[in-house]
């Protein structure tokens, strides 16, 4: 123990006058929290926890593996978390695409494949600057793919 206390004395001195240790709180934005709960709501999801403003920091395998999504927590200098992947692919959903997925602003990747979709592919989905890979295959979806998804950008549309 004592090997330890001198071990981070030592690096802390190495820093040097100029560092602080300053604590930063790391949030999704409410208007992004209340999107996944209301898709999860709308499609039928079924999850074993609430999501809350912190599920991105609380254990990131956790936010990945039973959230099914990803979060970049880089913005407003480390103060913001945003996600930008989300992974419900084969989880039994069903309904239309929700709206919601619009309020993910900063969403790069979204993956809803293999469940019971149905309904037209949301004309929104061109218009989410971020986006860049859709994955919407194995679902029931019907009618024309939107002109407006063309404005992804280029990568990987799987419709």
């Amino acid at each position: 123990m004592l090997i330890i206390c001198i071990s981070l004395m030592l690096h802390l001195w190495q820093l040097g006058p100029d560092f602080k240790f300053q604590t930063i709180a790391q949030n999704l934005p409410p208007e992004e929290v209340s999107a996944l709960k209301d898709m999860s709501n709308k499609l039928g999801r079924k999850q074993p926890f609430e999501f809350n403003a912190s599920v991105c920091i609380d254990d990131q395998r956790f936010a990945i593996f039973v959230a099914g999504i990803s979060c970049d927590c880089t913005y407003d200098n480390n103060r913001t978390c945003h996600v930008t992947k989300l992974f419900w692919n084969d989880d039994g959903l069903t309904g239309n695409v929700p709206e919601e997925v619009a309020n993910l602003t900063h969403l790069e990747e979204l993956n809803l494949s293999g469940n019971e979709l149905y309904g037209a592919i949301p004309d929104f989905l061109g218009n989410m600057t971020s986006l860049y890979q859709v994955d919407l295959s194995n679902n029931q979806l019907s009618g024309p793919i939107p002109d407006s998804v063309g404005n992804l950008k280029a990568q990987a549309q799987n419709l």
